[in-house]
């Protein structure tokens, strides 16, 4: 007589971490600005955003030679509001999203 033993599932293990939604991202476009000095520009990049002195002279020379520069991307509200402090500097941003 052969005894039957119970099987018993074990729990599934490879549960995976539930996926999030997540915002869509907005990009700040600095445009060259021939009204202001290059100066001012950086000043401007580096109290507003994140952006290290270093990195905001580069951006502020890649806007300077192409004409428009990526500066932040994050979520749209963010981004806005830098648009709406970097028109109150009076200079030239715009929003576009990735």
């Amino acid at each position: 007589m052969t005894v039957e033993t119970p099987t018993i599932d074990a729990p599934d293990t490879s549960c995976r971490p539930p996926q999030l939604d997540r915002l869509p991202t907005w990009r700040l476009v600095l445009h060259n600005d021939d009204q202001h000095t290059m100066d001012y520009v950086v000043e401007t990049i580096v109290d507003l955003t994140p952006l290290n002195p270093h990195v905001a002279v580069l951006r502020m020379l890649e806007a300077h030679r192409t004409g428009a520069a990526p500066l932040i991307s994050t979520h749209r509200e963010y981004v806005e509001l830098l648009h709406e402090q970097f028109t109150s500097k009076q200079l030239m941003t715009t929003i576009e999203p990735e």
